[in-house]
């Protein structure tokens, strides 16, 4: 390592250690704020009032005295529902109840003090201000009520998200817990989940299966999802944040007991079941567990515990058109642990401390129902065990400074593949070899992966009010520190991969045609790799209000992510030891939010800010398994082209195609260890991944402009403009490209450098994409006996993929594959007049199609090696009785696949059954028109017998699904 690089290292870690060392470290945090001004009736400010925000139900209180203008401010509070008290000498006490301040908000009104003798007390009970004027944040909330009123396919809060404008749900059919959301044209990985506070995030891979641990729903009092313009800091992430906050006990036991069930005869056939006359699987799903909160010294110290419990048999179809007697019904079977518990203690008026933790186990099996299908094919299994545990202090220091101390610690335990491969990864070898067809899968599973995921936080937060620098300023700065240590274990293919490209027909000795053409195997044995990583940060924010009515966020956040890697055998370092690290990863936000009418009814805002996207262990593990040397990994037989062969009637010459046994093909092994014996490190004649000693962190610069503006009663319309321009992503260029020797798809690749057998990958950040939407909400808050909320987003989004053909490298824009158009969802809920307790409620998403690629396998026309022949534009037709119709623009992504709908509705009523205590019972109707909404269907024309022609469900919407529940509330 260059002495340059060594002095830069050790100046960057002193410079933080001094920053970290001053200054308590940075939460990213679930809090809120509370300001106004105190005046008399005439609107003359009143200084040195005592004003006391005090938690309605819990108790706990902050105290704060008004300022020589009257101003009041309370910082870090947590959100919930207060009761604001005023006194002073000569003027009748003031008290307002139900005062709910929001996460990630700052709630504004004024207080007015009548004379002594017009009142003993005045009591306001109107409701606050539901428009934050100081923010310039993009996003909204979600808050219990809606967790617990509409209707939901699982339960999972992270759907929830979809409620909101600028969000894209993605639902995971086939693993609990792992639905995620797309924030405008970013992907799902790219969002951080926080549980308050603290770090629920995959450190690993991101957000792209969701939050770390599931959060239960009757746990959750309320979520904020970010999408653009956060504030200073937040950082780690360049797409969205997620801020959950716990429930919290109160001074009274309160708690809810509830249970959920479908089951075969509630659940309407699989569209595909019925078509292919299946069997319809045996499904079922049963939720069911408690709540309970209270005190353990009522106004001082209170306990929150929620348990549930889920047992779940989720049916999915295989669909196999060219081997109907393999279509088959099959269901993943879960058994769900989810748990969650909750202490605060507030141990002076000034000081107040507390621990949660959350804990997730579930465990998943697929069995298939149909008898006359191997369970061998369809067989697999993971284990998953998820926690996290956060302690916070928070300390009030005088009257507007405030300190948040928070640790943290993450945990996950995975595993997956095939039933009995679970604890040891080398057993997939006795495994027959896993055959995959143009159109299908089949023979035994070749999944085997999983890993540890450990993460250490610790961090805090300094936040303070100071008036008549020019106006006033709230300054927030602190800083984090993380340790992350991530164990990658994979066996995936080590029984081996048989691929078909002439025939999907079972196999035939005397037939060609029914021969492999190509194997891929892992080699010489599983692989096992941990990383380690340390992440810093420091920033700052000031909130500053020249004039009353307008704010301006200025902030700047940095961020280090030291990732220590041993880059061998890699001629692109001079030094192995001589990691990349990006030290320049500083990022300005500037925002501004201005009241016009100065009413607290109005904001326009808007503002620029610069994100930076956390490079995760996950991204790099590959630099040190596939390496020039490597004890494990992926070989192809033949290396650069299938056999010719069966395409042309032909029986394969490779001899790792042709063994077969009385009961069908088998690997080769006698001749595969003796190429690559096991145990041993070897020459990587598959894909090899180079690091790049340039390497930087991909970010984004995030442009908004927009307004929000409470209308009649408690409503009101938002509307944002977010431009993203999502810059140095990933983007791989291959350093052994090849050319075909014909246009044959069939065809031998010679690669330019004879050192390597394959790809040799390097990684760039050559990759840019550019996204513009239109996020539009308007919500209506629960008055009335109503609610409702309605989102709409209109997105355009297009980015660049490579196109290589030897050194040449030609980066083309297209449009991005995983953003729709247009997004609208309408959700909300009314109490029937007339019929007390009865209440409708209901969700309807509707989302424009997919892009995707018309494409033709058949030949390789530049001859570059890669199997991707884009189409011209043209309307394509597949040609199956329910072919689709598509019309492509031509090239990449130039398709449209199937839009969706989904209406979800639900029906409950509420029996009073004593004080405080209600039994609601309801039914749910998930997909109530029964749409079948199909997912993109296979865009390859080769491939004639499923070009075009659905194939799959679109997961997370299941056909018309019915389900009862109940909820007791005490």
């Amino acid at each position: 390592m260059c002495l340059v690089r060594r002095l830069s290292i050790v100046l960057t870690q002193a410079l933080l250690f001094v920053v970290l060392a001053a200054v308590p470290v940075l939460a990213q945090q679930a809090t809120a704020g509370l300001q106004g001004r105190l005046l008399d009736e005439q609107g003359g400010a009143l200084p040195g009032v005592l004003v006391v925000a005090r938690a309605q139900e819990a108790g706990t209180f902050r105290e704060s005295v008004s300022g020589a203008d009257g101003t009041y401010r309370f910082l870090g509070m947590q959100p919930g529902l207060y009761v604001i008290e005023a006194q002073l000498g000569g003027f009748a006490p003031y008290r307002r109840e139900n005062v709910r301040i929001e996460i990630g908000q700052t709630t504004t009104f004024d207080v007015v003090l009548q004379l002594q003798g017009q009142s003993e007390e005045v009591t306001v009970t109107s409701e606050a201000p539901i428009v934050d004027t100081t923010s310039s944040q993009v996003g909204g909330i979600v808050t219990s009520r809606e967790l617990t009123d509409l209707p939901s396919v699982n339960r999972n809060f992270t759907s929830f998200l979809a409620l909101l404008p600028g969000a894209v749900p993605s639902y995971n059919n086939t693993s609990f817990g792992a639905d995620s959301v797309r924030p405008g044209g970013q992907p799902a990985g790219n969002v951080n989940y926080n549980l308050d506070g603290g770090a629920n995030n995959d450190s690993a891979r991101g957000g792209g299966s969701g939050a770390q641990a599931r959060i239960p729903l009757e746990a959750i009092q309320e979520f904020q999802f970010l999408t653009g313009q956060f504030e200073a800091e937040y950082g780690g992430a360049s797409g969205a944040i997620v801020n959950a906050v716990s429930r919290q006990g109160t001074n009274a036991f309160r708690g809810s007991v509830f249970t959920r069930s479908k089951s075969k005869a509630t659940i309407s056939q699989d569209y595909f079941a019925k078509k292919s006359d299946l069997e319809e699987a045996d499904t079922k799903e049963h939720q069911f567990g408690f709540t309970i909160g209270g005190p353990i010294v009522p106004d001082k110290a209170h306990f929150f515990s929620s348990l549930e419990r889920v047992i779940l048999d989720r049916g999915v179809t295989l669909n196999i058109p060219t081997r109907p007697e393999l279509s088959a019904a099959t269901f993943w079977q879960s058994r769900v642990w989810n748990i969650f518990n909750r202490f605060d203690h507030q141990v002076s008026p000034n000081h107040t401390w507390g621990v949660r933790w959350l804990a997730e186990w579930s465990p998943q099996r697929r069995r298939l129902t149909n008898s006359n299908v191997s369970l061998a094919r369809a067989s697999s299994a993971e284990n998953d065990i998820d926690s996290m545990v956060v302690g916070t202090l928070n300390s009030v220091f005088g009257q507007s400074t405030v300190n948040t101390f928070r640790m943290s610690y993450t945990y996950e335990n995975f595993t997956s593949g095939d039933l009995s491969i679970l604890d040891d990864y080398t057993s997939l070898v006795n495994l027959g070899p896993s055959l995959a067809f143009d159109s299908f899968g089949d023979g035994p599973p070749n999944l085997a992966n999983g890993g540890k995921d450990r993460q250490f936080l610790i961090s805090d937060t300094v936040s303070f009010y100071r008036g008549g620098w020019g106006g006033g300023h709230t300054f927030k700065f602190g800083g984090e520190y993380s340790y992350i240590a991530n164990l990658f274990k994979q066996g995936g293919s080590l029984n081996g991969v048989f691929s078909f490209s002439s025939s999907d027909g079972p196999f035939n000795p005397a037939d060609p045609r029914s021969y492999p053409d190509r194997l891929a195997i892992r080699v010489p044995g599983a692989s096992g790799a941990e990383v380690k990583a340390h992440y810093y940060s420091t920033f700052f924010q000031d909130k500053w209000t020249p004039t009353p009515g307008f704010t301006v966020s200025l902030g700047v956040r940095y961020e280090l992510a030291r990732i220590p890697l041993v880059a061998r055998d890699n001629p692109l370092f001079a030094d192995p030891n001589d990691y990349p690290m990006d030290t320049n990863d500083v990022s300005p936000r500037i925002g501004f939010s201005w009241d016009p009418f100065k009413d607290t009814r109005t904001v326009i805002r808007g503002g620029y800010g610069m994100f930076y996207n956390q490079f995760r262990n996950g991204d790099v593990d590959n630099f040190l398994t596939s390496g020039v040397f490597s004890d494990s990994f992926i070989v192809n037989f033949p290396a650069n082209n299938i056999d010719p062969g069966p395409t042309s009637g032909q029986f394969p010459t490779d001899p790792m195609l042709v063994n077969v046994r009385t009961d069908g093909l088998v690997v080769n092994r006698a001749l595969l260890d003796t190429l690559f014996p096991p145990g041993t490190q070897q020459k990587n004649t598959g894909t090899v991944q180079f690091d790049n000693p340039d390497r930087r962190t991909p970010y984004t610069h995030t442009t908004s402009i927009g307004f929000s503006r409470q209308l009649w009663g408690n409503s009101a319309l938002s509307m944002d403009y977010v431009h993203q321009a999502n810059r140095a992503q990933d983007l791989t260029r291959n350093l052994n490209p090849g050319l075909r020797v014909s246009t044959s798809r069939n065809a031998r690749v010679d690669r330019i450098d004879p050192n390597f057998t394959g790809a040799v990958n390097l990684y760039t950040n050559l990759g840019e994409s550019d996204y513009d939407g239109l996020e539009v909400q308007y919500e209506k808050r629960p008055s009335r006996g109503y609610s409702y909320r309605i989102s709409y987003t209109l997105a355009r989004c297009t980015e660049l993929f490579s196109d290589q053909l030897l050194d040449d490298l030609q980066l083309q824009r297209s449009p991005c594959g995983d953003v729709r158009k247009h997004i609208l969802t309408v959700s909300g809920g009314i109490s029937i007049p007339g019929f007390e307790g009865l209440r409708v409620s209901l969700v309807s998403r509707s989302f424009t199609g997919q892009r995707f690629t018309i494409q033709d396998t058949s030949m390789d026309a530049n001859r570059n090696g890669i199997l991707f022949e884009p189409l011209p534009a043209g309307t394509f037709t597949g040609n199956a009785s329910d072919g689709l119709t598509i019309k492509s623009d031509g090239g990449r992504n130039g398709a449209t696949g199937p839009s969706l709908f989904q209406l979800d509705m639900r029906v409950s009523y509420d029996v009073p059954v004593g004080q405080g205590r209600t039994l609601n019972a309801y039914f749910e109707l998930v997909n109530a028109t029964d749409r079948v909404n199909f997912n993109i269907p296979s865009s390859d024309r080769r491939t004639s017998a499923t070009f075009l022609n659905p194939r799959q469900i679109f997961g997370g919407i299941p056909p018309r699904t019915g389900q009862f529940g109940f909820r007791f509330t005490y």
